[in-house]
C-alpha cells in the first residue's frame, strides 16, 4: 500500500504550561507518543475510513511504532486542525473513535516487566463540551457516584468494561460533567477488581475554582495521570487556567497491587489503544465504524457503549514508568514546587480570607484558597503586619501586568480610560514601579522603559517602532509579554532629522524622504516627555493642554478647581478676547480666571509640538515661519517670526488681542499659588525653565503625593475615596513622601491595599 507522508512545522511550545514534562524525558521514557504535528494519508481508495493515519514518535527502543487510525465514515465528527498558535490538534465532536492499528503489544509488554515502576499518561487537551449530561450517550449520563462511566480521552482495552472475571480494560483517562467537570484517571492493578470503582477522581470543588473545561473560560489544559507500583499511590496533576501545574487529587485507594513484578499482572495482552471512545465489538473486527449505538443496561452485547469524549487533543504519551514530581514539572519544577496547590483541608480563617482579598485587589485576579502563598500572608496578618502580607504579592507577575498598569494607563490619555493601549508612558511607570524608583523622578528624569531586544522578540527600532509609532508597545502588549519580566530602562530619546540646521527656513522636506536619528533628549522630563503624552497633550492646540492634563492627573486637580479671577492678566497670550461677547466681566470671571494659570505654565513646552507622528523640539528640525506650513507632512516645525524656537501655536491667532503675551521662550511662572491654591498645591517653586523645571514643581507640591494616594486607593480599592477617607489619605501621603519611604509606589499599593476602609469598599 503506497502511503504519502504530510508533514506540518509549528513551535509545538507555545501550549505547554511554564511546567511541563521535557522533550528529553519524553523522548526517552515514552513509550508511544503522538504530538498531532504530522500524518500519514492513504493514497488508495478505502471507502470505509478516512485513510489517515497518525504517527507514533515514540523511541525505537520501545518496539516498533504503534500507528492511530481515524475510524470514521462521518467527517463532520473529527477533524485534524491548527489553532491561532499554528498547534495541531485532533477535534472530536462526537461518537467516533482513534485506535491503534495493531495491538498496543509494546506498551503491555513495557508496563508489566519487573523493572517497570508503574504507568503515567500525558495529555493536553481543550475541552469544549458544552452539556453535562448528553442524550443518545450509553449511559444516558455519566454520574460515576451512579457507578456509571466517564467519557474516554484514552484507553487501552479490547472491550468497553471488565466482565466478572474477565478483565478487558488496562487503563482509561477520562472526564465527567455532573455538578461540575472532573477528570477520572484508572488503571486494573492486581489488587482492583473494576476499572472505575475506585479511581483518582478531581474534585467538583477543585474544577469549579480553577474554570476547568468550561467553554466560556476554554483553554488548553495539561492532565497527567500517574501510578507509582512502589507506594501504591496514584496522583493526578491538572494545569489551572493560568497555566500552573498541580496535583489535583493523591491517593493510595484501589492501587495497593501488592508485589512490583505483579501489579499489573490482571492486564490483558490482547488490546487496543483507544482515543475519544471504546470501541471493540465481540467479532474483534472494526469494519462498522456506524455501530456506535446505544445498548441497554446489561446487555451481553459487546457493542460500543458510545462514551464519547469531545474537544481537542494537542498531544498524548504514555509511560511505563511513574515520572516523579520533578520530572512532570520539568525546567520549572523548583518555581513550581513552591506554588503546588496542597491536597489538603484549608482553615478559612479571617485572615486567610482577608489575604486573598488583597491577592485579588492587588493582582486584579482570584487565587485558590488553599494556595500556599496566602497562608504566607495569613501568617503576617496574624503578626500584625499587613504591609508586609501586601509585600508578598507586589513581587507577583499579575501586579505590574494588571494593576499598575490600569493605574498608568487611566493618566496615559485624554479619556482617562483604562482600555488605552500599551505605550511608553504607562511601560515607563510600570518599570519605575518594579525598581523601585522614586515616583518624583517620573516627572522630570531623564529615562523611560521598553521591552529588552534580547527578551522580547517585538520590533525594538527607535526610530520606526519607538519615536514614530507605537509599534514596539503594541507588539509588546499583542504579544502578552510579562510586562515584569522584559521592561528595561533607558535614557531618553528623540528624533533629530539629519537636515536640520537649527533656525533654518525650509517647507519642502517630505517626512518621507529624510533621515531621521535617535539622539539623547537634553530636554527630557519623565512622562511628560514620552511620545504617548506629547501624541495626548501636544498635537495642535496651543500646549494648554499639556499644562492642563499635568495638573489633573499629577496634581488631581482640575483646571477648573484652580481657576483664580484675581491671578495677573498679562501673561495671557495674544489668542484670548479681552472683551468676549462685549463682556469684559465674563473675561474676568472665566478666561481670566483659567488661563492666568494655564498660560502662566504653558511655557514650559515652548519648543515642542506633537505633528507627524513625533515628539519636534524645534532646536532638532528645521524651522519655518510660514504660517501656513503643514507640520504633519514635513519635518518642518512651525515658528514666530518675532519668538525664534517657540512653537508658532503658542503665539497664534494674536488678532484676538494684539496687546497680549508674546511667548518668546521656555520660562514659566506659577500663577496657582493663591488664595486656596496655596493650601491645595503647596508648592515649592514658583518659576522655573522648560519642562523638568516643571516637572520638578509638581512633584514637589503637596498635591502631588496626596494624589497619588488618591489614584492608588482607586486602583485597588475600586472606588473613590470619599470624605471619611481624607484622613487615612493624608496621613498615607504624607508616609509615601517622606525621607524613609522616598515616594516608594510599590509601597503605597501595600499600605492602601491593607487598610479596611478599601478592602470593606467595592
Amino acid at each position: 500500500m503506497k502511503m504519502q507522508k504530510i508533514i506540518l512545522f509549528v513551535l509545538f511550545a507555545s501550549f505547554v504550561s511554564k511546567a511541563d514534562i521535557s522533550d528529553a524525558t519524553r523522548n526517552d521514557k515514552a513509550v508511544v507518543h503522538y504530538d498531532f504535528e504530522d500524518a500519514f494519508t492513504n493514497d488508495s481508495a478505502d471507502p470505509g475510513y478516512m485513510n489517515v493515519e497518525i504517527p507514533d514518535k515514540a523511541n525505537a527502543k520501545y518496539g516498533a511504532a504503534l500507528r492511530l487510525k481515524w475510524y470514521a465514515t462521518d467527517r463532520s465528527k473529527i477533524t485534524w486542525a491548527r489553532d491561532v498558535n499554528n498547534d495541531g490538534y485532533l477535534w472530536l465532536k462526537g461518537s467516533t473513535i482513534v485506535r491503534s492499528m495493531s495491538m498496543a503489544t509494546k506498551i503491555h509488554t513495557e508496563c508489566t516487566k519487573a523493572t517497570s515502576t508503574g504507568l503515567t499518561i500525558e495529555a493536553v487537551v481543550e475541552n469544549n463540551e458544552t452539556v453535562e449530561e448528553r442524550t443518545g450517550q450509553y449511559p444516558a449520563d455519566n454520574n460515576v457516584t451512579r457507578n456509571l462511566q466517564p467519557s474516554r480521552i484514552v484507553s487501552m482495552s479490547r472491550d468497553f468494561t471488565n466482565r466478572g472475571t474477565n478483565f478487558n480494560v488496562n487503563f482509561a483517562l477520562g472526564q465527567v460533567y455532573e455538578m461540575g467537570d472532573r477528570f477520572m484517571g484508572a488503571v486494573t492493578t492486581a489488587a482492583s477488581n473494576n476499572l472505575f470503582t475506585q479511581p483518582v477522581m478531581s474534585s467538583n470543588t477543585a474544577a469549579l475554582i480553577q474554570g476547568l473545561g468550561r467553554p466560556a473560560t476554554s483553554y488548553k489544559q495539561k492532565i497527567v495521570f500517574t501510578v507509582n507500583k512502589g507506594s501504591g499511590f496514584a496522583t493526578l496533576y491538572l494545569t489551572d487556567r493560568n497555566g500552573n501545574l498541580y496535583p489535583a487529587v493523591n491517593t493510595q485507594q484501589g492501587f495497593n497491587g501488592g508485589t512490583m513484578a505483579n501489579y499489573f499482572s490482571r492486564w490483558n495482552s490482547q488490546t487496543y489503544l483507544n482515543v475519544g471512545n471504546d470501541y471493540i465489538p465481540s467479532t474483534g473486527i472494526l469494519s462498522q465504524p456506524e455501530s456506535f449505538k446505544n445498548i441497554a443496561p446489561g446487555s451481553t452485547e459487546a457493542d460500543n457503549p458510545n462514551r464519547y469524549w469531545k474537544g481537542k487533543l494537542y498531544r498524548l504519551a504514555i509511560y511505563c514508568e511513574s515520572l516523579s514530581e520533578k520530572e512532570i514539572l520539568g525546567s520549572a519544577y523548583q518555581i513550581v514546587k513552591n506554588e503546588v496547590f496542597p491536597i489538603v483541608n484549608v482553615a478559612r480563617t479571617a485572615n486567610l480570607i482577608k489575604a486573598s482579598e488583597i491577592f485579588e485587589r492587588l493582582t486584579g485576579t482570584k487565587t485558590p484558597i488553599y494556595n500556599p502563598l496566602l497562608k504566607q500572608m495569613e501568617e503576617r496578618l496574624n503578626a500584625f503586619d499587613p504591609v508586609g502580607a501586601a509585600a508578598l504579592v507586589t513581587d507577583h507577575p499579575m501586579f505590574y501586568n494588571i494593576t499598575v498598569r490600569n493605574f498608568a494607563n487611566k493618566m496615559s490619555n485624554r479619556d482617562e480610560t483604562i482600555a488605552a493601549p500599551l505605550n511608553d508612558f504607562t511601560a515607563t511607570i510600570i518599570g519605575a514601579v518594579r525598581d523601585n524608583i522614586p515616583a518624583k523622578e517620573l516627572l522630570y528624569g531623564n529615562f523611560f522603559y521598553q521591552g529588552d531586544p534580547s527578551k522580547a522578540a517585538v520590533p525594538s527600532d527607535d526610530v520606526d517602532d519607538i519615536l514614530r509609532s507605537n509599534n514596539h508597545y503594541a507588539s509588546l502588549d499583542l504579544a502578552s509579554y510579562d510586562l515584569k519580566a522584559v521592561l528595561m530602562k533607558r535614557k531618553q530619546i528623540i528624533l533629530k532629522a539629519s537636515t536640520s540646521n537649527g533656525n533654518t527656513s525650509t517647507n519642502n522636506n517630505n517626512i518621507n524622504n529624510i533621515q531621521f536619528e535617535p539622539v539623547d533628549n537634553s530636554w527630557a522630563a519623565g512622562l511628560l516627555t514620552t511620545r504617548q503624552w506629547a501624541a495626548a497633550h501636544m498635537i495642535a492646540g496651543t500646549n494648554r493642554r499639556a499644562v492642563e492634563f499635568a495638573l489633573r492627573e499629577f496634581t488631581c486637580t482640575p483646571i477648573e478647581n484652580a481657576a483664580d479671577s484675581s491671578g495677573p492678566e498679562d501673561v495671557i497670550g495674544r489668542d484670548i478676547d479681552r472683551n468676549p461677547g462685549g463682556s469684559r466681566a465674563k473675561f474676568t470671571t472665566s478666561c481670566r480666571a483659567c488661563h492666568t494659570i494655564l498660560d502662566g505654565f504653558k511655557g514650559a513646552f515652548a519648543f515642542m509640538t506633537f505633528s507627524g507622528d513625533f515628539l519636534k523640539h524645534s532646536a532638532l528640525v528645521p524651522n519655518s515661519t510660514q504660517n501656513n506650513a503643514n507640520e504633519d507632512n514635513s519635518i518642518v516645525m512651525r515658528i514666530h517670526p518675532d519668538a525664534p524656537g517657540v512653537t508658532r501655536k503658542m503665539n497664534h491667532n494674536e488678532d484676538a488681542y494684539i496687546n497680549g503675551k508674546i511667548l518668546r521662550d521656555d520660562n514659566w511662572v506659577n500663577n496657582a499659588n493663591s488664595g486656596t491654591n496655596k493650601t491645595n498645591f503647596g508648592w515649592t517653586r514658583m518659576s522655573g525653565k522648560g519642562t523638568a523645571d516643571f516637572g520638578k514643581a509638581l512633584a514637589e507640591s503637596k498635591a502631588f503625593p496626596r494624589c497619588m494616594a488618591q489614584r492608588v486607593f482607586f486602583t485597588i480599592c475600586k472606588r473613590e475615596a470619599e470624605s471619611k477617607d481624607d484622613a487615612f489619605i493624608k496621613k498615607v501621603a504624607e508616609e509615601f513622601s517622606s525621607a524613609e519611604r522616598n515616594y516608594n509606589l510599590k509601597y503605597l499599593f501595600q499600605k492602601i491595599v491593607a487598610n479596611e476602609s478599601c478592602l470593606g469598599g467595592k
